[in-house]
């Protein structure tokens, strides 16, 4: 099943109140006294199989399929992760993330979510790739399971979590100033860390090309098309200066898959080379079928 299944089996937990550096590039997690076995890379579907005539653990089981070398995952940050599910009983999958869509984000750690992922999934380092066995006292058998979801209340429940790491709501870059640059030409950016930045756009008519500014250099690896980046971002309307989009207004960063088609071509290219840690200006003449011009500013808090 897919990403909608996903957004509404959390917004059922969320609404009940229910407490529901990157690895090596591939690994198999073998199963060892009955466990599930687990193929495949980091942010691509795995391959799960679970020896279902065996008695599953009743309790929490916690595995490393592919170890990160990022920062440990934190309480009361939000999480970005894929996943993938399947029933114990059956062999069967239920739902899985990885659709092209961007990762999902979830605060960790503070009785939002079931317990098996709000304890399981702390201290994890980003990059990792986790297998969770979920007995059903660590799932949904507190509410009941899910039945429309094919999840009874006995179910044990096994994820493959691949972690992209938590962050704080209020992240924001973290390197040096970059360069000056003509701000008569150009918006010009106020720095506010931890806050939305201001952005003035000037008076004047807006570049026919692409331009791009680095505002904070940060020191982090770089990021490339085709990877998934973390950032905070806002957009204003180059001809009004009003906010189209932001993260900071939603209190938590965002994912941008940069790829084509998840986002826009002017994100793409902008951020190629960029490192995390780094705070960048974007403007972006109108695509086809556009009429305005945009400016983003975005800060890259990490890639994957």
């Amino acid at each position: 099943m897919t990403h909608t299944l996903t957004r509404r089996a959390l917004a059922l937990l969320l609404t009940a109140g229910t407490a529901l550096g990157l690895g090596a590039a591939t690994a198999v997690a073998a199963p060892g006294h009955g466990r599930p076995i687990v193929a495949g890379a980091f942010g691509h579907e795995p391959i799960l199989e679970i020896p279902s005539a065996v008695t599953p653990t009743a309790t929490l089981d916690i595995r490393t399929a592919i170890p990160g070398r990022g920062p440990a995952t934190q309480r009361g940050e939000i999480l970005f992760a894929h996943y993938f599910l399947k029933v114990w009983r059956n062999n069967k999958l239920v739902e899985h993330s990885y659709d092209g869509a961007a990762p999902f984000d979830v605060p960790l750690g503070v009785g939002k979510l079931i317990k098996g992922w709000d304890q399981g999934l702390l201290g994890v380092r980003a990059g990792s790739r986790v297998v969770l066995t979920v007995p059903p006292d660590w799932g949904y058998g507190p509410r009941g399971g899910i039945p429309e979801a094919g999840i009874l209340k006995d179910d044990t429940l096994v994820f493959v979590v691949d972690v992209y790491g938590t962050y704080q709501p209020a992240a924001s870059a973290v390197g040096e100033p970059g360069r000056p640059y003509d701000t008569r030409r150009l918006p010009a950016v106020e720095r506010l860390d931890g806050r939305q930045p201001a952005i003035t756009v000037p008076a004047v008519a807006p570049p026919r090309w692409p331009e791009s500014r680095t505002l904070v250099e940060g020191r982090g690896s770089r990021v490339w098309p085709g990877q998934t980046a973390i950032v905070q971002h806002t957009t204003v309307v180059w001809r009004t200066g009003a906010v189209t989009d932001s993260s900071w207004g939603k209190a938590k960063p965002a994912a941008f898959t940069l790829r084509p088609g998840k986002a826009g071509d002017g994100l793409i290219a902008g951020l190629a080379g960029v490192r995390v840690g780094s705070r960048v200006l974007l403007v972006v003449p109108p695509a086809a079928g556009q009429t305005d011009t945009l400016v983003h500013v975005v800060d890259v808090l990490g890639s994957h």
